[in-house]
This record gives structure tokens, C-alpha cells and sequence, in this order.
């Protein structure tokens, strides 16, 4: 596996367990247990068990899907981040339909970045297609990106919450593109705010989608929980 591993960041995690991290952690619970000291070890044993999805994508990119109604500026976001042109941008509705997927590194972990369809009501055979792949793609999804734009209140933003059931089994950012275009703010604290235009709030989304997604890394030289 070593051989396989994306990233540097990765790369040191299982070197670290082929040095043995994961067996040593595995008999020092053993050990703490055979001591009676079982709260220590159900607590160690319990930060083991966490590892499991980090230990899932030291291979694997994490899955990060932006969703959100068409023109909100998702194929803009998605090329801003990249840092090239990698999802066509057109002023027509329903351009984006197709998934486009694409990858990067983001503090040693690898991501990849999917742009879906707008997600909206149509009697368009092709671009109904592009939808249901979004929906699935959302089903897959390790993180969801909900974009909005400055043309949308806090209150178009709440009901878009309270209707999205996916919102219970997958982390969601909210996220208010073209803040660059907007006169004042219409969002809470709740909302991210970013321009895919001048860059403004991007550096802090991937931060925040790293810190969503592993918010507790592994330490140099900890044991990860490679398997069942």
C-alpha cells in the first residue's frame, strides 16, 4: 500500500503503521486492559476506532460534491481551487450535465472535487439526467458544498435546509458565492462567503472542508485502524 499513497502526509501515516503503530497500539489496549485499567483502554480503544476513516482514505481521495441550483457559480468555484480551467462556465442554465470530477491535494490529504448538475425542476431528457447523477453523487458524497449566491436571504438558505434529507447522514457546508457582487452581507455566520472571482473566502473553505472532514489527524508515529 505504502507504494500506492497519494501524498506525503499519507505516505508518513503508513510508514508508520507498516513500523508497526497500529500492532503497538493494538497491545498496549491488551496491556491496559490485562493491568485493570479499563477506562484507559476503552479510551484508547475508542480513539483507535476513530481512525478507521481517516485510515479509509490514506489510499482513497476524500469525496467532496458541490451542489446547488444552476449559475450559482459552481463550475467558477470548482476552476478557482484548481487553480485552472477544469468545468466549463456558461451563462445558460443547465450547462453542468455531466459530473465533473477532478483532484488536489489540500494540507497532504487528497480530495476530489465533483461539480454537479443544478439540482432543479426539468422536462429536459438530458439535462434530468445530468440531476439524477447529482443526486447520486450526493449519496456518495464523503462532504456536500450547498452553494447559494448573493442574490439569496438567510431565509431562502433555511428552507433549502429543512428540505434537504440528505443533510442527516452527510456533513453539509453552506456556501454564499459571489460576495464580491453583493452590496451587504445577507448571510448569518453560518455561511461561508466566497468569490470564485477575486479568491476572497476560498482559502478559508478548504480549510474548513479539511477540518469538517478529519478534525483530529493522526499524530506522528499513531496507530491507525487499517482494518476490521
Amino acid at each position: 500500500m505504502l507504494e500506492q499513497a497519494p501524498t506525503y502526509r499519507t505516505a508518513s501515516i503508513l510508514l508508520d503503521q507498516y513500523n508497526g503503530a497500529g500492532r503497538r497500539t493494538r497491545e498496549q489496549i491488551a496491556q491496559l486492559r490485562a493491568d485493570g485499567n479499563e477506562e484507559q483502554a476503552q479510551e484508547l480503544e475508542k480513539r483507535f476506532y476513530e481512525t478507521k476513516a481517516v485510515a479509509r482514505h490514506l489510499l482513497v481521495p476524500w469525496r467532496v460534491v458541490f451542489i446547488g441550483r444552476p449559475n450559482v457559480g459552481k463550475s467558477s468555484l470548482l476552476n478557482a481551487i484548481l487553480g485552472f480551467q477544469r468545468s466549463i462556465v456558461n451563462a445558460q442554465q443547465g450547462t453542468t450535465r455531466d459530473l465533473v470530477q477532478a483532484q488536489t491535494a489540500i494540507d497532504g490529504w487528497l480530495f476530489e472535487f465533483v461539480d454537479a448538475a443544478g439540482i432543479r425542476e426539468t422536462t429536459d431528457d438530458l439535462e434530468l439526467e445530468g440531476v439524477n447523477r447529482a443526486k447520486s453523487a450526493i449519496a456518495e458524497a464523503d462532504l456536500v458544498v450547498r452553494l447559494f449566491d448573493d442574490s439569496d436571504s438567510m431565509q431562502t438558505i433555511n428552507i433549502a435546509r429543512k428540505s434537504e434529507s440528505f443533510r442527516s447522514v452527510v456533513s453539509v457546508i453552506d456556501v454564499m458565492n459571489k460576495c464580491d457582487l453583493a452590496t451587504s452581507p445577507q448571510t448569518d455566520n453560518s455561511v461561508l462567503r466566497v468569490s470564485a472571482v477575486d479568491g476572497t473566502g476560498i482559502e478559508t473553505l478548504l480549510q474548513t472542508i479539511v477540518q469538517t472532514l478529519i478534525p483530529d489527524p493522526p499524530q506522528p508515529g499513531e496507530g491507525v485502524w487499517l482494518n476490521d
